[in-house]
């Protein structure tokens, strides 16, 4: 019993982290952007 309760919560833990991860990705993917972007212009950041 004890072994179907630890299954259920990391289950049900995997599905949250999988569900959360792509909202918390683009604030973690902005200093790459901007590292990569660093000598270009505004207008082309933008583009």
């Amino acid at each position: 019993m004890e072994t179907s309760l630890f299954f259920d919560f990391s289950r049900s833990f995997l599905f949250t982290i999988a569900t959360l991860l792509p909202m918390l990705n683009p604030p973690a993917a902005a200093p790459i952007f901007l590292t990569l972007t660093e000598g270009a212009s505004t207008s082309a950041r933008t583009r």
